[in-house]
C-alpha cells in the first residue's frame, strides 16, 4: 500500500510520463505482471502515453529484480529474521503460497530428482517467480538441496515468469505495447542467463 501511495505521489508530482514509470517502478513490487497489465490497458486507452506505460512496465522488472535479489540474501545463506511483516494479509498469502511450492519442490526432488524439482519451480514461477525462488534457496539452506543446483531452478522460474508478463503485456495493451515491453523482458532475462551459461 505504502508503495503503491508512493507511486501516486510521484504521478502526481512528476507528470503522467515520468509518474507512470515511477508509479509502475513502486507497483512492481507489488505484482510486475499485474503492473505491466494495468499499465498495457492504459496504453490501449491513451496511445499518447504509450512509451510512459512501457517504461512503467519494464521499471517494474526490475522491482522483480531487486526483490528477487533481497529473497537471496535473506534467504541464503541462512540469515535471522528481524522487523516486522507491514501487511498481515499479503505476509501470510505469502506464506501459503511459499508453504505448498517448497512442499511440492521437497516432494518432486526427493522422487524424481533435480531436473523434476526444476520443473516444479518453473510452474510455481509463473505464478510468482520469489516464492518459487525462495522455496528453492530454504530447500538449499536446509542441505536439501546442493548449493551448485540453485541457479537453474531460479531462472527457470525467473523465465517462466517473464514469459507469463510476455502474455500479459500482449493481451493488455495490444502489439504496439507488447512488442517493446517483450524485448525489455527478453534482454533481462538474457543477461541473467548469462552467468549461468558462461560460469556453471
Amino acid at each position: 500500500m505504502a508503495l503503491q501511495a508512493a507511486g501516486y505521489v510521484a504521478s502526481r508530482a512528476a507528470g503522467p510520463r515520468l509518474g507512470l514509470a515511477l508509479s509502475g517502478l513502486a507497483t512492481g513490487f507489488v505484482s510486475s505482471t499485474g503492473t505491466i497489465a494495468a499499465l498495457g490497458a492504459r496504453a490501449r486507452e491513451k496511445p499518447a502515453l504509450r512509451a510512459s506505460c512501457v517504461a512503467g512496465g519494464l521499471f517494474s522488472t526490475v522491482a522483480t529484480v531487486v526483490l528477487l535479489a533481497v529473497i537471496v540474501l535473506a534467504v541464503f545463506p541462512p540469515a535471522p529474521p528481524s522487523g516486522h511483516a507491514f501487511n498481515l494479509v499479503y505476509a501470510v498469502g505469502f506464506a501459503v503460497i511459499l508453504a505448498g511450492v517448497t512442499a511440492v519442490v521437497s516432494l518432486v526432488n526427493t522422487n524424481w530428482g533435480r531436473s523434476a524439482a526444476a520443473t516444479a519451480t518453473a510452474l510455481a514461477g509463473a505464478f510468482d517467480v520469489h516464492a518459487a525462488a525462495t522455496s528453492t534457496l530454504s530447500l538449499a539452506a536446509d542441505g536439501k538441496l546442493a548449493a551448485k543446483d540453485i541457479s537453474l531452478p531460479v531462472l527457470v522460474a525467473y523465465s517462466t515468469n517473464a514469459f507469463i508478463k510476455g502474455i500479459a503485456a500482449f493481451v493488455s495493451g495490444g502489439p504496439a505495447y507488447g512488442i517493446r515491453v517483450v524485448l525489455g523482458i527478453v534482454l533481462t532475462v538474457v543477461v541473467a542467463w548469462l552467468p549461468f551459461l558462461f560460469f556453471h
